[in-house]
């Protein structure tokens, strides 16, 4: 969901549906998980989710292992503001979409984040995704319960990168986003490669964070101290 606050998350003063934020030219924020598995001999995979054909956006369609909104509330606890907020939605978000167990979400680790923007018949829509990356063993495997996942594949790296490059069309988006910032971190894209700072500068835009405070002061239309 977009962030809930003009004036910093901890003194939210309005919240919206996260569907008008392109409306106020507000960011969206959702948070990824990248599922790693590192076998003997040092080869890495990624556990790959597909989506259900009933879902409504991409149906069918492949995903991080876990990729879910940012919403201000979870479960009628606010999430943006506490500390660990983003990590505690992550750590929900592993339980529910993927059978996460206890023993396991102490490894779900920060890498950074992306960001675009795209146009739509409503405006401007720009999302910021927090990535997340979680080592897992090699005898475990995901599970969904609740319908939104048809399943989970389990893809070694260079594979995934082949296979979005041949066949795009079977990967959501953003997902694809996640995939290449995934890969550059860990050397599968290097600066030997053509396109490279082009590709790094793809995966984040200029100013995803507008100041709708400082905006509105500006405007007239936010009295307080400046």
């Amino acid at each position: 969901m977009l962030r809930p606050s003009l004036g910093g998350p901890a003194h939210p003063i309005m919240k919206m549906e996260r569907r008008a934020g392109m409306l106020f030219g507000v960011p969206l924020y959702g948070v990824h998980i990248n599922g790693v598995v590192r076998k003997k001999g040092g080869e890495e995979y990624v556990w790959v989710a597909k989506r259900s054909e009933g879902k409504v956006l991409y149906p069918g369609l492949y995903d991080q292992m876990v990729s879910h909104h940012q919403a201000s509330r979870r479960g009628g606890t606010y999430v943006w503001y506490p500390n660990g907020s983003f990590l505690y939605n992550t750590v929900c978000a592993a339980q529910r979409e993927a059978a996460v167990s206890e023993a396991l979400v102490g490894g779900i680790r920060a890498t950074g984040l992306v960001s675009y923007r795209y146009e739509t018949a409503q405006g401007l829509v720009t999302k910021v995704l927090h990535v997340y990356d979680m080592e897992l063993p090699e005898d475990w495997r995901p599970f969904n319960g609740n319908g939104e996942i048809d399943g989970f594949t389990l893809m070694k790296v260079p594979d995934m990168l082949n296979d979005m490059r041949n066949h795009p069309e079977n990967w959501k988006p953003n997902s694809m986003i996640v995939n290449i910032d995934l890969a550059m971190r860990r050397g599968y894209i290097t600066p030997d490669d053509p396109d490279y700072l082009a590709l790094a500068h793809s995966l984040r835009v200029s100013e995803p964070h507008l100041d709708l405070e400082h905006y509105m002061r500006s405007m007239g239309t936010l009295r307080g101290p400046s």
